[in-house]
């Protein structure tokens, strides 16, 4: 991932948010998960069930490329320590 496409997280909290960019956060939220890892993994396994899936794309945004791999990383070893995802993909992730 490049760096730079997204704000700090300092740079989010800091900015004066329009009425029209409060209503695409909004309908952005609606439609992502957030929370820890155990609580992604929920959500994963709630949809999975509800739709009968066998894999996902997961897209994480975060400012920087590390932050990125952290968190793909701590999502792989939730969903391996409830063995849903075998050890060769995370070694693959992390």
């Amino acid at each position: 991932g490049q760096g730079g496409i997204f704000p700090s997280l300092e740079e989010a909290n800091a900015h004066s948010y329009s009425e029209r960019e409060k209503l695409i956060l909004d309908q952005v939220r609606a439609r992502s998960l957030s929370g820890t890892a155990s609580q992604v993994a929920d959500h994963l396994i709630a949809r999975q069930k509800a739709h009968a899936v066998d894999e996902f794309f997961l897209v994480t945004i975060t400012p920087d490329a590390e932050a990125r791999r952290i968190s793909y990383a701590l999502i792989a070893q939730e969903l391996q320590k409830r063995s849903l995802l075998a050890k060769p993909e995370l070694r693959h992730i992390a």
